[in-house]
């Protein structure tokens, strides 16, 4: 997976700098040597270097501030001007890497609905974009997927295109004649709310049995319409599924906040992460079950919601990202299958 700056990484409303670097975090950020971790060593980072200047930095100054704890290295994949306010980040089957741009952000229908409405109508300044060679040597150029968009933040490469968030739809964009570029999309699912633009259904990730997963946020509230006209009511957090042809779609999580963080290992078991630090940054996710803070409408009144299990205090109200340790693969010595 990749990160952006570390303003990024502590700022969920996005108030970032003026430079905005991707970097490649093994699984997270960064990129293990195996010779220099020993088995059983777990080593932390040491402490940060001092910045040589007041921001805004260039992205190789920036880059240079980076800690990371022995065998891990962070190298610089894009910057602006080459794109910008990068938030979610997707791979295909061929390695390459799939983003977004957020130049439109904010824009909440809760504070300014009428501009909002408008702002969608007419498209804006966004896109999605493609680094065909993300593991090549140095910064890396985009190609332009799909343009014209207002922040796009749920991206998923599927087949000969993508799935994409706009306004209250999933979209499927596609590549019809493969000269890269989206000639035509199809709405997939409508009736998504926009009410706050943090929270617009993201996460998207393929799961067993066929089905993409997708998280929504705590403040919006939707009807949910499928292709063949069935209607859920999705408000709240939530986490759902849908099939690729947009027949299917049902909530299988209540709560918690904002799940910024979602990952499924290799024998299907989910992990979340809870944006907003309530002592319980990380959980296994189960089916049907309901988790504390803001899903509040829980599907079974007499169940109790998911126990917390390992709390620890993290602060902060963005923390965003997880990466899984898991087989010989993975991270390096002791931090291989944690």
């Amino acid at each position: 997976m990749l990160n952006a700056t570390p303003a990024d990484r502590i700022n969920h409303h996005l108030r970032l700098s003026r430079w905005w670097i991707f970097l490649w975090f093994c699984g997270v950020a960064l990129t293990p040597s195996l010779r220099a971790l020993g088995a059983t060593d777990v080593v932390g980072a040491p402490p940060p270097g001092r910045p040589p200047r007041s921001p805004p930095l260039t992205p190789e100054e920036e880059l240079a501030t980076f800690s990371v704890p022995p065998s891990f290295k962070v190298e610089l994949v894009a910057a602006e001007p080459d794109g910008g306010k990068f938030v979610t980040v997707a791979f295909d089957h061929a390695g390459r890497m799939w983003t977004m741009t957020a130049f439109e952000y904010p824009l909440d229908a809760n504070e300014s609905p009428a501009e909002a409405k408008a702002q969608f109508a007419h498209g804006g300044r966004d896109r999605v974009l493609v680094f065909d060679t993300p593991t090549a040597p140095g910064r890396q150029k985009p190609r332009t997927f799909a343009e014209g968009l207002a922040i796009p933040l749920g991206l998923l490469p599927y087949k000969n295109g993508a799935f994409v968030q706009y306004d209250g739809e999933i979209r499927f964009y596609e590549d019809a004649d493969g000269d890269g570029r989206a000639d035509k999309f199809t709405p997939v699912l409508t009736g998504f709310g926009i009410e706050d633009s943090h929270l617009f259904p993201h996460q998207f990730m393929r799961a067993p049995g066929d089905w993409i997963l997708m998280a929504q946020g705590a403040f919006n509230y939707s009807k949910v319409k499928t292709e063949v006209g069935n209607v859920t009511e999705f408000n709240k957090t939530k986490l759902a599924r849908f099939t690729p042809d947009g027949k299917h779609f049902e909530i299988v999580g209540w709560g918690p906040c904002n799940i910024w963080g979602l990952v499924v290992d290799r024998l299907g078991e989910i992990f979340i992460q809870e944006a907003n630090d309530q002592g319980w940054p990380m959980m296994p996710f189960l089916e049907g079950a309901s988790y504390p803070l803001c899903g509040d409408d829980v599907p079974r009144p007499y169940a109790p919601p998911f126990p917390k299990l390992g709390e620890k205090e993290m602060g902060g109200t963005g923390l965003s990202g997880l990466a899984m340790s898991e087989g010989m693969d993975s991270f390096p010595g002791a931090y291989r299958d944690v």
